[in-house]
């Protein structure tokens, strides 16, 4: 087989969309911190849901074929990996963890560590 190493990627959505979509994150995580936990666990099963309606998965199907030539079996493999990681982080934004360790500096002291919000990833 013979490749011509040109490059034959085009955009699906235009480029004002992403940027759209990456400042979108960026406002929204500016208030996700201080969301309620059952608040973060029902949004993020929602998307899970989405995902896995047939709707969402032709459409992510259709994707991943013109982006990647990636096959159905290479979307549904994204899917399931994708609703996996929603509905996991659904089940930790109710799960209050905090770690608490005795001070090394301060004697009878005890420190806190407690989980935050990172970021747009």
């Amino acid at each position: 087989m013979q490749y011509s190493n040109k490059d034959v990627r085009t955009l699906i959505i235009p480029l004002s969309d992403a940027q759209d979509a990456v400042e979108a994150a960026q406002k929204a995580f500016l208030t996700w911190e201080h969301t309620a936990p059952t608040v973060k666990r029902a949004i993020l099963l929602k998307a899970a849901d989405l995902l896995e309606s047939e709707k969402y998965q032709a459409k992510i199907y259709q994707t991943v074929n013109e982006e990647t030539a990636g096959d159905d079996m290479w979307g549904f493999i994204n899917v399931r990996g994708s609703v996996g990681a929603l509905r996991e982080a659904a089940v930790l934004a109710t799960t209050i963890k905090g770690e608490s360790f005795p001070s090394s500096s301060i004697p009878g002291g005890t420190c806190i560590v407690q989980r935050r919000a990172y970021g747009v990833m």
